[in-house]
């Protein structure tokens, strides 16, 4: 589809999906955070058990019943999908959430996998707030009802904005977020002579969702 595209309009003129080179941009960043696989298979390790352990996973939803989460609400862990990167965001931030129940249930079985340190958890915190505004960004650009072109600058430069205002604790959260921001300048580099003209016709609408947007990034201060 891309060739054809490149022989029907040219390179220069063929304007990716910006929601999918943002998905790009997320797996290379990923991948190339060598310690940031090794964490990421460690959550995996206890998803996947508690998932296949019948016990365990009736033992965290008995828990959250004696915690008063109404049946509807109880949450379970999420396994994330090696086709969408996003899925490794949403499989972080259920742990995280969790993980103060998970604790006392592996513990409690001999063939459970090692729980998470403590530093770990910060590690996978900080890594869970970088995450999230690529995960809002991708989920605003995969609209339908709405312009998204003329969103693309304003929401690169704000997004780069926020990242180089970062400041990260750990190293493996300093490593992710200048992976990040190496893609895109890889990606994004040259975007704005390409999209330029289509955000004069919808300056006041971008402005403002991008506004929202901002206000929905993680602080500063991780």
């Amino acid at each position: 589809m891309v060739k054809a595209t490149h022989d029907l309009v040219g390179k220069t003129r063929h304007v990716p999906c910006f929601a999918h080179t943002i998905s790009l941009l997320c797996e290379n960043s990923i991948k190339s955070t060598t310690n940031l696989i090794i964490l990421i298979e460690k959550v995996q390790t206890i998803v996947v058990w508690f998932k296949r352990s019948v016990h365990a996973s009736d033992e965290l939803r008995h828990i959250q019943r004696l915690r008063g989460v109404l049946e509807g609400n109880i949450l379970k862990l999420i396994l994330d999908v090696k086709t969408r990167w996003n899925s490794i965001y949403f499989m972080i931030e259920r742990f995280l959430k969790l993980a103060p129940l998970l604790g006392n249930i592996i513990l409690s079985n001999v063939n459970a996998p090692n729980m998470n340190s403590a530093t770990e958890l910060e590690e996978l915190k900080q890594i869970c707030q970088l995450l999230h505004p690529l995960e809002q960004t991708t989920k605003e650009m995969s609209g339908q009802n709405y312009v998204t072109l003329s969103k693309v600058i304003p929401i690169i430069a704000c997004l780069v904005s926020q990242y180089e205002n970062l400041k990260s604790d750990s190293d493996i959260a300093k490593e992710l977020k200048t992976a990040i921001l190496k893609e895109f300048e890889k990606r994004f580099g040259s975007v704005k002579k390409m999209f330029s003209g289509s955000c004069r016709y919808n300056f006041r609408s971008s402005f403002l969702k991008i506004f929202t947007l901002r206000i929905r990034l993680p602080s500063q201060t991780l």
